[in-house]
């Protein structure tokens, strides 16, 4: 069954582009948490900025809590817009 799946996809080239792009954003989300570990240190600059320094007693515990929710959500949304945009970008070349 293994050696019949490549057969499979040259018979359909259309399921084949489907699950290249599935792929791509699989890949995408699956660097994630790369993408929040480069987005980090800006996160945690533009937190401490824009908040003034007051974060009570505790502010290390409150900026990296915060910064580390953050960060994931933002690794999420910049990997997918940059996935989308690539995929978009191929189909009008095509």
């Amino acid at each position: 069954m293994a050696n019949q799946w490549p057969e499979s996809l040259q018979h359909h080239p259309a399921r084949a582009a489907r699950h290249r792009i599935w792929m791509i954003r699989n890949y995408a989300l699956t660097l994630v948490a790369a993408s929040a570990r480069v987005l980090s240190p800006f996160s945690i600059l533009f937190f401490v900025l824009f908040h003034g320094g007051s974060f009570g007693n505790n502010p290390y515990d409150y900026v990296f809590t915060k910064v580390l929710e953050s960060g994931l959500w933002c690794g999420i949304v910049c990997n997918l817009v940059i996935v989308e945009w690539m995929v978009i970008r191929k189909r009008q070349k095509t």
